[in-house]
């Protein structure tokens, strides 16, 4: 007992040392770091981040789908809670379509709604945009939502420009990412082995623009698509890491 309190509380100290930059630059944006109780993650806490408070997670998996350690970010920017878009990475964005056609279409199977992500259940209920979304976009990404004219309205200039450049700087191709709109939030989930912070810096400003051309539905939108495309489906795409702190 006596020593595995003696090899976590080393852990701990090791990765706090390792860590020191995230820690640092959360300080120095207002924010602050706790590490997870088993010391092999973290979590960075924005309360009063510009936009709506931000909380980041680098640790252990929570999706099948994705191998070893991913960072996740929450951005509770305010959105309509029934508003729900997701951009998908597109190799994993087929895996997937696979994987759940192959489920609900074995009559030997049962499964349970609940067991199943929400953002492979979103692929089977939600619209997906073809042509109107810009070539580079189209050939990395699906873009789904309740209606391709939400979808359409999302993808806006700068948001596609924004994922342009998040391809070009971070080697997005075949590598898992989900971003999702959904309960009052922008999601975004991806595989990332090591902690980067410029990845993470990157990341975020994608989040916060995926969340302004969010808003920018209502602004611009609202009166054609109305209050109706609002609807809900029930499960939980943020699921955080087992060891997360409290």
């Amino acid at each position: 007992m006596v020593w595995k309190r003696l090899k976590r509380w080393w852990r701990l100290r090791t990765n706090a040392a390792r860590w020191a930059e995230f820690s640092a630059w959360a300080q120095g944006q207002g924010g602050s770091m706790r590490l997870f109780p088993d010391g092999r993650g973290f979590a960075l806490d924005f309360p009063s981040h510009v936009g709506g408070a931000l909380r980041i997670e680098w640790g252990g998996s929570t999706r099948r789908y994705v191998v070893g350690q991913e960072l996740r970010i929450r951005h509770q920017c305010g959105l309509d809670p029934e508003l729900q878009l997701m951009v998908i990475e597109r190799t994993l964005m087929e895996a997937l379509e696979r994987e759940v056609f192959e489920a609900y279409t074995d009559t030997v199977k049962t499964r349970s709604d609940t067991d199943t992500p929400e953002e492979m259940r979103w692929l089977v209920m939600f619209q997906k945009l073809g042509g109107d979304v810009a070539r580079l976009a189209r050939q990395h990404f699906g873009v789904l939502g309740l209606r391709r004219e939400l979808c359409t309205a999302w993808m806006d200039p700068p948001f596609e420009e924004a994922l342009h450049y998040a391809v070009q700087d971070l080697k997005l191709t075949g590598r898992p990412l989900v971003l999702m709109c959904m309960r009052s939030a922008v999601v975004l989930r991806i595989q990332m082995p090591v902690p980067d912070l410029h990845a993470i810096e990157h990341l975020v400003r994608l989040v916060q623009r995926a969340g302004r051309s969010a808003h920018s539905i209502y602004l611009t939108h609202d009166p054609v698509l109305g209050d109706s495309l609002w609807r809900s489906t029930a499960a939980t795409a943020w699921t955080p890491e087992g060891n997360s702190p409290a």
